[in-house]
């Protein structure tokens, strides 16, 4: 699994910008950790961190570490 910040909001990452995120990530994802036989969970992606509030990153943080916490069921399901 990939965690991932952007300088940019998520509005920029679609095709006639800067390209989808998962069309970014694609290469990583399937030409290097699926290539070496890894197992892909969805990435964590958080956008604009330098524009967050000091409440929307702790927001963000807690989802991520209860995302990591419960990372099991999450390798079960995939």
């Amino acid at each position: 699994m990939l965690s991932v910040t952007t300088g940019g909001p998520q509005k920029n990452y679609v095709e006639d910008k800067y390209g989808d995120i998962n069309s970014i990530l694609f290469p990583i994802h399937r030409g290097i950790l699926e290539f070496l036989g890894f197992s892909v969970l969805q990435p964590e992606i958080t956008y604009s961190v330098e524009r967050l509030t000091d409440e929307e990153r702790k927001t963000l943080l807690d989802r991520w570490s209860k995302r990591l916490m419960n990372i099991e069921q999450e390798i079960m399901r995939n």
